[in-house]
């Protein structure tokens, strides 16, 4: 019983981080904070210390930029608090993990 529900945890999770890598890599930011929203919120218990590296690995650049915007001032319309919540997931997400912490590029 505990193996059948192992496996289906890892298919789950390889099934999630397969969508995360391919919808990262698209040209619509709402796509990109779709995927990275459904790790964070499907995967948390789920996620390896090799599965977090997949996550900083392929975090999307654009919203990655839209974090540094936000921080720099240079963002205030109605995006601006999902933006910041998002950020905090994030931040939560990644550091909330010890094996992640002394991670350089986390």
């Amino acid at each position: 019983m505990m193996k059948s529900r192992k496996r289906f945890e890892n298919t789950i999770t390889r099934k999630i981080i397969n969508y995360y890598i391919q919808n990262v890599h698209s040209n619509d930011l709402t796509t990109q904070i779709e995927a990275v929203v459904d790790v964070i919120y499907h995967c948390h218990d789920l996620f390896t210390p090799d599965n977090y590296n997949l996550f900083i690995q392929h975090f999307p650049k654009e919203l990655y930029d839209e974090f540094l915007r936000m921080n720099r001032g240079g963002k205030n319309d109605d995006s601006y608090y999902e933006i910041k919540s998002l950020f905090f997931d994030v931040f939560i997400f990644i550091f909330g993990t010890k094996s992640l912490i002394t991670n350089h590029s986390s």
